[in-house]
């Protein structure tokens, strides 16, 4: 199993993403968000086959396109947090925090 807790920026509305390898090719997915836009992906959002998101194109897949209808902010980073969570249930990346910093 994976964790991925996800802070982020300014709107603060934190996100926890538990993600479990089921078998060889999907993993299943739990989403806990304070993100009221996000809500749904609840109960949406609860399997991926893990080839597909991971080895597809940027921006194609389940987790993209089912965050697209619900996302009002392009930059929000909870499609990329996912990606990470199911990438590290399945064993296809090691579990190494991401880290973006913005200065002005």
């Amino acid at each position: 199993m994976s964790k991925v807790t996800l802070m982020p920026g300014p709107c603060k509305l934190k996100t926890v993403i538990e993600a479990e390898k089921l078998d060889r090719r999907n993993v299943t997915i739990k989403i806990m968000t304070e993100c009221a836009n996000y809500k749904p992906l609840e109960q949406e959002l609860n399997q991926v086959n893990t080839f597909e998101e991971v080895l597809g194109k940027l921006g194609s897949g389940k987790v993209y396109e089912m965050c697209s209808k619900y996302s009002k902010h392009p930059s929000c980073p909870l499609p990329c947090a996912i990606l990470k969570a199911v990438e590290v249930a399945a064993g296809m990346a090691l579990p190494v925090d991401v880290n973006i910093t913005v200065e002005k």
